[in-house]
Formats: C-alpha cells, sequence, structure tokens
C-alpha cells in the first residue's frame, strides 16, 4: 500500500510539473506535423463564449493540442506499439478465382464492350440504338490478402486502408451545414455536394462486412438528408467504375491525380457541362514520380510493408493560365499549382499540389473572361482538384476548412465569404473521414455562425 501511495504521488507531481510546463510554454506550435493538420488556437474570452461553453470546450481542445512535446509523445506511442507488440498482424486470406487480376499500379482503360449486332435491313438505322449497346456493370478490386497494421488501419493486397464507421448524428450535421449554406446564398447560386469515399470502400469484402461500414449508405444518408435545391454529384459511381484503376495512393490516403479527373468529370455532368469536360489526353505536361511513401507510412508505426510498396505521384499541369495567391497571416504570396519543392526526402510528396495548401484561402485568376466565379469548401482532396476546374471559370477560390479563420477575414462567416467574391457556384469536396465523424462536421458547421 505504502509503494502504490508513493507511485501515485509521483504521478501526480509528474503531471502537475508538466501542465506548469504547458501552461509556461510560450511557442505553442500551429500545426501537427505526426498528424498533418492544423491545431486548435487559443480561443478568445468573452462573457457569451462563456455562459454557452465555447471558451471552456474551444479551451480545452486548445490545451490539449499543443501539450509540451505532444508530437514527440505520439511518435514515441507509434515506436512502442511497433516494438513491443500493441497490435495484432493478423493476415486473412480471401479466396478467389486464381486467374482474378491483382490491382495494378498504373492507369488501365475502362473498357465499353459492344453486343454483336445483326446487319441492319435497309429501312433501319445503320447507327445502334441506346439499348443495342452493353456498357459491362462495373465491379469491385479483388481482394486476396487483408491484413491488420494497427487500429483503423488494414493492408489489403498492398493498399493501406482504414475502416470508416459514420455517426448518423454528423451525416446530418453535414446535411444541415450544406442546406443552410444554400438558403444563405439563395436560388441563384448552385450549391454541388461532392463526398468521396476511400479507398477501402471499392475493395470487394463481402465476407468482412464486420471491419468497416458503407460507404454507399453513407453517401445515400447524406443525399437523403439534403433540400432537393442541393446538388449531390455522384462521385461514388465515378470512382467505382474506374476504381480497377489506379486512383487511389496505396501508401496515401489521398486519391491520385488520375481520381481526382474522374471526380472532376462527374462534377462537371452534375452542372450540365459535359460537353466542356477537357480530355485528359489534353494534359499532356506533367510530373512523374517514383518512389512516394504517404501519410499511411506515418500513420501505421513506419510499418516496413507499406514501405516495401512505394507509390508513383502522377501531377498533371493546367491548360489555362493561370495566376495563384495563397492568402495567409503572414500577408499574400505568389503560388504554384505543382510545387517542386516540396519533393524531398522529409516531406510528403502531395504536398506539392497547390505549395502544400496551408493558406487561409486560395485564389486562381485565369485567362477566361466569362465572369464565372466558383468557390470549393474541401479538405486536402481538393489540392489536386483544382487544376481541373480553372479552364472552366475566371476565379476559382479554394477554402480549406481546416485552415479558415474567422479574425483575418473581419470576422466573415463562410457564407458571408462566398457573397463577398460573388460566387456564381459552391462546391463542397470532402472525402469521408471529414463527414464520417462529428467532430468534423460540428467544425464544418461552426463556419456558418
Amino acid at each position: 500500500m505504502k509503494r502504490l501511495r508513493i507511485d501515485s504521488l509521483i504521478f501526480i507531481i509528474v503531471i502537475v510539473i508538466a501542465g506548469i510546463i504547458n501552461l509556461m510554454n510560450p511557442n505553442k506550435p500551429s500545426i501537427s506535423i505526426a498528424e498533418n493538420r492544423k491545431l486548435q488556437e487559443k480561443p478568445v474570452f468573452s462573457a457569451f463564449s462563456y455562459f454557452d461553453k465555447s471558451y471552456v470546450n474551444n479551451y480545452a481542445l486548445y490545451y490539449s493540442d499543443t501539450f509540451t512535446l505532444r508530437d514527440s509523445l505520439i511518435q514515441s506511442r507509434r515506436y512502442i506499439n511497433k516494438y513491443f507488440g500493441f497490435k495484432k498482424d493478423m493476415k486473412i486470406e480471401i479466396n478467389q478465382p486464381t486467374d482474378s487480376p491483382l490491382p495494378t499500379s498504373s492507369p488501365i482503360s475502362s473498357p465499353v464492350e459492344s453486343q454483336t449486332i445483326a446487319p441492319p435491313s435497309p429501312t433501319e438505322s445503320l447507327l445502334p440504338t441506346p439499348s443495342q449497346i452493353y456498357v459491362p456493370e462495373p465491379e469491385y478490386q479483388k481482394a486476396h490478402t487483408v491484413e491488420v497494421l494497427n487500429t483503423p488501419f488494414f493492408l489489403i493486397d498492398n493498399y493501406v486502408v482504414a475502416s470508416i464507421w459514420a455517426l448518423d448524428d454528423s451525416l446530418r450535421k453535414y446535411a444541415q451545414f450544406i442546406n443552410e449554406l444554400q438558403i444563405s446564398m439563395g436560388e441563384d447560386v448552385g450549391i454541388y455536394s461532392m463526398i468521396v469515399p476511400t479507398s477501402m470502400e471499392y475493395f470487394d469484402l463481402a465476407d468482412l462486412q464486420y471491419i468497416t461500414g458503407s460507404q454507399k449508405k453513407m453517401v445515400e444518408d447524406i443525399a437523403e438528408y439534403t433540400n432537393d435545391s442541393i446538388h449531390d454529384v455522384d462521385v461514388y459511381d465515378a470512382l467505382f467504375t474506374h476504381c480497377n484503376e489506379y486512383i487511389y495512393y496505396r501508401t496515401d490516403h489521398h486519391w491520385t491525380h488520375l481520381g481526382a479527373y474522374y471526380a472532376y468529370c462527374s462534377l462537371m455532368e452534375s452542372m450540365g457541362k459535359k460537353e466542356d469536360i477537357i480530355p485528359l489526353e489534353n494534359y499532356a505536361e506533367k510530373e512523374v514520380i517514383e518512389g512516394y511513401i504517404g501519410s499511411a507510412y506515418r500513420k501505421t508505426n513506419q510499418d516496413d510493408r507499406v514501405l516495401n510498396n512505394p507509390d508513383i505521384l502522377t501531377a498533371y499541369y493546367p491548360v489555362t493560365e493561370y495566376k495563384y495567391v495563397m492568402h495567409k497571416k503572414t500577408g499574400s504570396v505568389e503560388k504554384r499549382l505543382n510545387d517542386l519543392s516540396y519533393i524531398t526526402f522529409d516531406n510528403q510528396y502531395y504536398n506539392m499540389f497547390m505549395s502544400g495548401g496551408n493558406g487561409i484561402y486560395h485564389e486562381f485568376t485565369t485567362d477566361n473572361e466569362n465572369g464565372q466565379t466558383l468557390l470549393v469548401i474541401c479538405d486536402s482532396y481538393g489540392a489536386s482538384f483544382v487544376h481541373f476546374l480553372l479552364p472552366h471559370y475566371e476565379k476559382v477560390y479554394i477554402m480549406d476548412t481546416r485552415y479558415y479563420d474567422r479574425e483575418y477575414l473581419n470576422n466573415m462567416t463562410i457564407d458571408e465569404f462566398a457573397k463577398s467574391i460573388s460566387a456564381d457556384e459552391i462546391a463542397t469536396l470532402l472525402y469521408m473521414d471529414s463527414v464520417a465523424y462529428t467532430f468534423n462536421t460540428e467544425a464544418l458547421y461552426g463556419l456558418l455562425k
């Protein structure tokens, strides 16, 4: 008992000292390298924020996010998990036909097969009718092995994927955000909702449904909760049709530039601009970078199975002349969409898109003189999406919700910002993690209040 009391006393002393050091530390970080996100800023005290409890809640988040040596402690935990076996390296074999192809590491074409049609009679049209054209149904990628890395990550045929279990309250909160955004903007502004599934959704896991939720149902639920005036862009099927191509990285949670292109095509169709889609072959100028190890390597305790399956990053250059200005707290600076200075050993190569994308907002001005302005409210998926939008607008604004700063924007809410730039159309572009959990959608909804 005496030993227990001494241990408890030592633990309390350590906690108190750490707390004092944390409170007195003047060099609070603003970005977490280990988690690749912006940290909670210190809230401003007011009587209103105190009584509605937002000040206390935000200060608790600020204290947790900026705790002394937080990133080092996170990394230490990962090393402990890696070397002392605090995870199950279970491997599940999935029975598939022996001739099932493994996922490819490079893009392949999507075949469209035609049925054999009997020669027409002289009175018949030489052109087949729509009913005579056979377009094969898309098929999920075949999964041969599923290995458990660490919660919530799995390795499916060399692809690192994460399970997702959406909270219905979170999906409803996202729908509430976009519904109220539409009401605020009025019927003259088109609102387009784009929710991007993660790569796990497109593997054939019919016998392993217990390891993740159905993202198809999540997308359908959101469409049910949004108003009829919202355009629900069918990103799910756009990617499903091409899911056996290289549309997601193996070692990163992002889509590839090819995946972003297919989503762009779906958005254009939803806008009634299918005939304006720029063919991918027009993007002849591109960077092809081999040996890319993405965010999943860090998130899986630097697992060698991830390290030994590097990606190829292909970055297309825009086909339209543009000027890109990133607006930051320190001022506005002109940047590049494909910034090769980020291709370094100690960096995440995906950061090359939109020069890291960590501005409060991003402003693109093109040589189009059509007077059209688009605002994209997004997460990091937007950084490799904007390239394909530029040929269609005079102005494109990218607002990454993680970096929204009301103080910098003269206390404007996000709908007020959209009105200030005279946005003709607004598109949300969020991958499933950003809408599945309430801590994300509550923060998103807070941009309207």
